[in-house]
């Protein structure tokens, strides 16, 4: 959003300035660079920044522009710069919520409202369904949990995340003496904005999937929206489809079949936490560790039981009442 935001502002004052719509372009790529060196090119604002530069550069070159190549050329440009970024929640959330945007989005925003309040709220519900779409593995693989706050908050935030960016360009034009009540109603937004983002209406665990379930899931979305359409690429998409959830069929049957005895001890800092799995598939937890300053229970164990896949818990098992053994709160 505040890309296209000082993309949009800075081509009404180039408008201004030159009637040559070739400079122009190039002026705008060159404050969008600048830009990027100013906020020092994280991977979000690099990814929307190299984007902004390829679509201006299309119509400088008589091309036209293509959003996937776009988005391609982008990841391929930030991975070359540093390959780890390929394993950054930061990273994979933002290109993949903008491939939900991209592709999506235009497939669930098909109702057309008259009244523009209410086409508001819908366009942000759609977004933000196709974006939770899009990225639901990478949430589940990093976070475990699915909130369902983001279709309140979502169109809540939109409106105050633009106010923000408005107001943050007004800073830099704006005369000193009035920077100290810009300042203000700024920190007063962006904390209305953090307590908007702690509302939790609720939401659901999930268990970890293994690598194969997430390329399943990805491949049946991509099949079902029709990206696709030569008929045996579509084939062979069927093809790999089956086959992957043949083998995941197989890998979830061993793991519910386990024969053994695993014991886990779980790394809660100061105290114990031990996971017992029988073969009669029985999960026991001794003791859950604890902190004063830190829920271990929302932030290690739930997210590690999660993590290999076990949503119960058979027994609990309390070895005694010291604070560091039984302090979990979640």
């Amino acid at each position: 959003m505040h890309i296209s935001l000082i993309i949009l502002i800075s081509k009404k004052i180039i408008q201004k300035i030159s009637n040559d719509d070739r400079k122009s372009k190039i002026i705008l790529i060159s404050i969008l660079i600048f830009y990027g060196l100013i906020i020092g090119f994280i991977p979000s604002a690099i990814r929307a920044i190299i984007m902004a530069i390829l679509a201006i550069s299309s119509k400088l070159f008589y091309r036209r522009n293509n959003s996937l190549t776009d988005i391609s050329i982008a990841s391929l440009i930030i991975l070359i710069y540093n390959p780890y970024y390929l394993i950054d929640v930061g990273f994979l959330l933002s290109f993949g919520a903008t491939i939900g945007i991209i592709y999506i989005f235009p497939k669930i925003n098909k109702i057309n409202f008259k009244n523009k309040v209410i086409r508001y709220i819908f366009e942000t519900f759609a977004v933000s369904l196709a974006v939770n779409i899009a990225i639901f593995p990478i949430i589940i693989y990093f976070f475990k949990r699915i909130s369902i706050s983001f279709f309140i908050t979502g169109i809540i935030m939109t409106l105050l995340v633009f106010a923000i960016e408005v107001l943050g360009i007004i800073f830099i034009f704006i005369p000193n003496n009035l920077v100290s009540i810009l300042t203000y109603i700024i920190k007063l937004m962006t904390m209305i904005f953090i307590k908007i983002a702690e509302i939790d209406l609720g939401g659901f665990y999930f268990k970890v999937h293994n690598l194969i379930n997430i390329v399943t899931y990805y491949l049946i979305l991509i099949y079902f929206l029709k990206c696709i359409s030569k008929k045996y690429i579509k084939n062979i998409f069927k093809k790999v489809i089956i086959i992957l959830l043949i083998i995941s069929m197989i890998i979830t049957y061993k793991e519910i079949n386990r024969d053994y005895l695993k014991i886990s001890f779980i790394d809660v800092g100061q105290g114990d936490s031990t996971l017992i799995q029988t073969p009669g598939k029985k999960n026991i937890l001794i003791d859950g560790g604890g902190n004063e300053n830190y829920d271990i229970g929302k932030n290690i164990l739930i997210p590690y039981l999660l993590y290999n896949k076990i949503n119960r818990l058979h027994y609990i098992v309390i070895s005694h009442f010291d604070f560091d053994h039984v302090r979990t709160e979640y």
